[in-house]
């Protein structure tokens, strides 16, 4: 790679937090430059705690005004089985988390490269294990109306999995969310990886 091509990190300007390297940034380089944007970002999980986490603290910082100011960095080239999801359940006095599958998914290939899941599927099985997640404090319902609502219509699997979890967020998250893909970031469309 050249000096010139090279990714380097940028310093954050005035009001922004993060780290973003150049160049080949295309489209996405007013969101990445401009001043008082704050980022995070997670790979495509239908619901995980830390997502939340960092949605809370970015709309913290930016004062739940959203819009451009709080960008979500969907990681949709990453890989990993996100058709399962675990559950908390409890025995008794015991305390413990159940994992459950939803949909068909490869470990082995970018997310944003799989096409998204049934929803009626994932839905009837939320719906079977409703009653012993919730009885450990689980909101399984609220699952299941985010993926009935914001969870049909896409095209691939990051895709379904960000908007999922974005329906979930908006219960603590006041703003709009500008969401960025990974892949965009190379100059890919979405749901394409990058080139080497």
């Amino acid at each position: 790679m050249s000096e010139s091509s090279e990714a380097k990190p940028q310093a954050a300007g005035e009001g922004e937090v993060g780290f973003f390297a150049e160049p080949g940034l295309g489209g996405w380089a007013g969101l990445v430059r401009g001043g008082g944007r704050v980022w995070t970002g997670h790979q495509p999980y239908l619901w995980h705690a830390g997502v939340l986490a960092k949605s809370l603290t970015a709309d913290a910082v930016v004062g739940g005004e959203g819009g451009d100011g709080f960008c979500d960095l969907l990681v949709d080239h990453d890989t990993h089985d996100a058709g399962v999801i675990e559950l908390p359940m409890r025995a008794g006095d015991r305390w413990g988390v159940r994992a459950v599958r939803l949909g068909r998914c490869r470990a082995d290939v970018p997310l944003g490269m799989q096409p998204a899941m049934g929803v009626d599927g994932a839905i009837e099985v939320l719906a079977g294990a409703r009653g012993w997640a919730e009885d450990a404090g689980a909101e399984v319902g609220r699952l299941i109306e985010a993926l009935d609502g914001a969870g049909r219509g896409h095209g691939d699997l990051a895709g379904q999995l960000a908007a999922v979890t974005g329906a979930m967020r908006g219960r603590w998250v006041r703003g709009e969310v500008t969401a960025v893909r990974s892949t965009g970031l190379w100059g890919g469309a979405h749901g394409q990886t990058p080139r080497a």
